[in-house]
């Protein structure tokens, strides 16, 4: 990989133990300062990634669309100097670390409602709003670029996809637009991530209960999760205003009631517990975060953390759990993280942002 690192007045990068990281990699370092376009564009030539010294140099739109072979810009701290629109426009990923303690971004052409990620393949939830909202679902790779899109019939909700990479859920809103309070209707339905095709919709499959068909024309499923082989899944049943969680099969196109009360159910990175909500309040503050045990199906409370939150939950480990959290009397969101074990307070784990997926 070719890497240059621009403005190093010093010459002190390459004294660093860290630079050991880039051993192996052709690596030009340049000891002035140049703004000149052209003279920068030809020192740059061939370059894939690009490492800044704070904001010493104008990285802008005319250099940016003559370094064709560019995917990438580090650097520390904040960024005035770079044109993000630009990069968002060529593909170009921006990371930088703000302070110590605090995550580091990267900026991407993908813009989501909803994102899911495993197995080298994503799923984005796109929405374009105007006068006629419209939806979108868009399959990325591994580099974060989209590879196909289909259309949705409808506001999204959730996604998953499979561990291995292989399928992937969605929930749409087909009325409504919430899981409380007014009435709702939800599409629920599992693709194909190499095709796009659709292998099922939930309401298609057959559900079992207590060993005898069960069936109802309020029947809703959403927030699915799925087991490491991706036959099997979980997800939440709602009909005559009772929640169910299911077990399904994939292969056989067969869902199980496992029990009641179990709202976006999600499966922990060892496949032995679901974190999910639990409607234990009024209407106004329903749920509470619980995590069930598959082995017993017995729940105990996330005692961490007391908000009722309408978040379907994702794993950070085998005993941490985040979720998104809206701040009070605010349209921004934070990502917290949580113990399951209460052995700590639940804490903001990612400022300004929602939809967290592990990549594992």
């Amino acid at each position: 990989m070719k890497i240059s690192i621009l403005d190093d007045y010093f010459d002190t990068l390459r004294t660093l133990e860290c630079f050991a990281k880039l051993s192996g990699h052709e690596v030009t370092i340049w000891n002035d300062h140049v703004q000149d376009v052209d003279a920068l564009a030809e020192r740059l030539r061939g370059t894939e990634v690009l490492v800044l010294i704070r904001e010493r140099t104008q990285i802008r739109a005319p250099l940016l669309q003559r370094l064709g072979k560019l995917r990438l810009i580090s650097q520390r701290s904040v960024y005035p100097h770079i044109d993000i629109d630009a990069c968002t426009k060529l593909g170009i990923i921006v990371s930088s670390s703000q302070h110590p303690g605090t995550p580091s971004y990267a900026a991407a052409e993908l813009t989501c409602e909803r994102i899911s990620y495993a197995g080298d393949h994503g799923i984005c939830l796109h929405a374009d709003h105007g006068l006629i909202n419209t939806y979108t679902a868009v399959f990325f790779d591994r580099a974060l670029e989209a590879t196909s899109t289909i259309k949705l019939d409808g506001r999204p909700s959730r996604t998953r996809v499979s561990p291995d990479g292989r399928v992937a859920a969605i929930t749409v809103f087909v009325a409504g637009e919430s899981y409380v309070g007014s009435p709702f209707s939800t599409k629920t339905t599992i693709l194909d991530m190499a095709t796009g095709d659709v292998l099922g919709n939930l309401e298609s499959f057959t559900t079992w209960r207590g060993g005898a068909r069960f069936k109802n024309a309020d029947f809703n499923f959403w927030g699915v999760t799925f087991a490491r082989d991706s036959n099997v899944f979980y997800a939440t049943l709602r009909t005559a205003g009772t929640t169910y969680l299911v077990r399904g099969d994939l292969g056989l196109r067969k869902l199980t009631v496992l029990r009641e009360n179990v709202e976006c159910p999600s499966l922990s990175p060892d496949n032995r517990l679901i974190a999910f909500k639990k409607r234990v309040g009024s209407e106004l503050e329903p749920w509470r975060f619980y995590v069930l045990d598959l082995g017993t199906l017995t729940d105990r409370p996330v005692a961490a953390e007391t908000r009722s939150i309408d978040d379907q939950i994702e794993w950070l480990d085998d005993d941490h759990i985040l979720y998104a959290v809206r701040r009070f009397q605010a349209s921004n969101l934070d990502i917290w993280v949580a113990p399951i074990d209460n052995s700590a307070p639940a804490r903001v784990f990612m400022p300004e942002a929602e939809s967290p997926i592990v990549a594992r």
